[in-house]
């Protein structure tokens, strides 16, 4: 992990340093990618540039995101952040849903100013239903095609 991490954030952070200011950057990870791609948007990943801190990306889509700890890989994010969860999902448990919105629902609480999530729930959302869902089957079809639209949606509101 802390391997996949370095290179990860490196990369985000010299593509960060390279990209004019006024061009944004998205970023949408699946299964483990998701982790790296929600983490790419935490406050202790910003970079200094010309004297101000910013985000190494402007916009995350993680879809069936696997491994993430609780809370670290959630808490303290800075840049809208869209989640796409798998009902039937068996890496990746939709109960791990709800212990994001309970982060979040803490941190404002608390008075944190949270960056705008979102949350959509796919079925039957088996693991891989964004990338390897079977066409044939309209059910795993939809879940394809409708997260190829949560992602172009997300990033066409924020990017």
């Amino acid at each position: 992990e802390a391997p996949t991490n370095k290179v990860c954030m490196d990369f985000l952070q010299a593509l960060r340093r390279a990209t004019p200011k006024s061009q944004k950057i998205g970023m949408v990870g699946f299964c483990w990618g998701g982790k790296y791609a929600i983490r790419a948007g935490l406050e202790s990943n910003m970079i200094e540039i010309d004297g101000v801190k910013v985000p190494l990306v402007d916009a995350v889509v993680g879809l069936h995101p696997s491994h993430l700890a609780f809370p670290g890989d959630v808490e303290n994010l800075v840049v809208p952040v869209s989640y796409g969860w798998g009902l039937e999902d068996s890496a990746v448990n939709i109960e791990q849903k709800g212990k994001v919105e309970e982060i979040h629902a803490k941190a404002k609480k608390a008075g944190r100013k949270l960056p705008e999530m979102e949350h959509k729930v796919y079925k039957p959302g088996r693991h891989g239903f964004a990338v390897r869902g079977n066409p044939d089957d309209p059910l795993e079809r939809a879940c394809l095609e409708d997260s190829v639209t949560q992602v172009l949606n997300w990033f066409g509101r924020w990017l």
